[in-house]
């Protein structure tokens, strides 16, 4: 008893182990033996990520959709603005100093696109900061080439006694963003907000500061504008949404318990074969499941069952082990093997 009582002595008061396990956010003042103990211990308390997609990091998978999706959109804003370029040095009065600023604008904001998509185009890994601070650069520099062209284009067709608003220029950039990059809903409204909001603010500062635009522009043209904008918006906003939603649907659909089916290998009369993934162990196996046009044959699940089985019982060198078998909510049976890649 007198050893039983030696090897557990009481903690004292004044343990950082007591401290940690009654608040768990308390550093330990110590060694590192201490250090040790609080990592244990926020590891359990939340620091693993148990099922893919739920940390606020991204996952791997919507990182490589936003560094294509981005990759493809800049591209296609750059090649667009290449060719307006082209044409604004050719129709461009550069004896004028407002031209000459307009078309360096111009070139510049070309030359960020450009340098943009390249290096999203480059094969190398790419943090998701990084894909997020290129999102900004892209979108945020074409809302500000596009504000300085608006500006201009207001002004000098107010002059000649008419509104000219670069409407459609907008309307591409908002639905452009919409479309192809993957976000939540709040970032989306924000960033979309802030491109639909931003034209308008510019044409009402313009009417309370230069008389002329006010002279020109009635509160018509500046409702219709602001009923456009704000149907901009919401479709915008809207379309991210049930993009999003689409895609989460389709990510689940590739669910199979804690296996994330890849790709089809294999089919045949009664089965289907996918390469998949363990969501916890990040393990690559095999998932075979039965055709969705023969779960109700009891023939075909018994067969399937038995198959199994005698799979299970093998246990050599040129065999493949079975991990797991079962059956998911819908009633579609399973089993897992393990993944030898080869030739067939």
């Amino acid at each position: 008893m007198s050893n039983l009582s030696n090897t557990h002595k009481p903690l004292a008061p004044n343990d950082p182990t007591i401290e940690i396990a009654a608040n768990p956010s308390a550093k330990p003042s110590g060694n590192s033996a201490d250090q040790t103990v609080l990592s244990g211990f926020e590891a359990a308390a939340g620091g693993v990520e148990l099922v893919k997609g739920s940390a606020p990091e991204l996952t791997r998978e919507t990182q490589d959709l936003l560094r294509s999706r981005l990759r493809t959109a800049t591209t296609v804003l750059f090649l667009g603005l290449a060719a307006f370029l082209v044409v604004h040095g050719f129709y461009s009065d550069f004896s004028h100093g407002v031209e000459v600023f307009l078309f360096v604008f111009h070139l510049a904001s070309t030359a960020v696109l450009g340098l943009v998509a390249a290096g999203l185009c480059r094969h190398c890994e790419l943090p998701v900061g990084w894909l997020r601070f290129s999102e900004w650069v892209v979108f945020g520099l074409l809302t500000l080439f596009f504000l300085v062209v608006q500006y201009f284009i207001t002004l000098a067709s107010c002059r000649e006694g008419v509104l000219d608003f670069p409407q459609g220029l907008w309307l591409v950039l908002v639905y452009t963003y919409a479309l192809f990059i993957p976000n939540t809903l709040r970032r989306a409204a924000v960033a979309i907000g802030l491109m639909c909001s931003l034209p308008m603010l510019l044409l009402l500062g313009m009417m309370w500061w230069y008389p002329i635009v006010y002279e020109n522009v009635s509160y018509f043209q500046v409702a219709r504008l602001f009923f456009c904008f704000c149907m901009a918006a919401g479709g915008g906003v809207l379309g991210v949404d049930i993009i999003g939603s689409l895609r989460r649907e389709a990510f689940e659909a590739r669910q199979l318990g804690q296996y994330c089916l890849t790709r089809l290998i294999g089919a045949g009369g009664m089965g289907e074969v996918y390469l998949a993934e363990h969501q916890l162990l990040k393990r690559p196996c095999v998932v075979k499941l039965i055709r969705p046009d023969k779960t109700g044959n009891p023939k075909v699940l018994a067969r399937f069952q038995r198959e199994v089985r005698a799979t299970a019982k093998l246990s050599h060198w040129n065999t493949v082990e079975i991990f797991d078998y079962g059956c998911t909510a819908d009633g579609t049976f399973y089993y897992v093997m393990e993944y030898l890649p080869g030739m067939s």
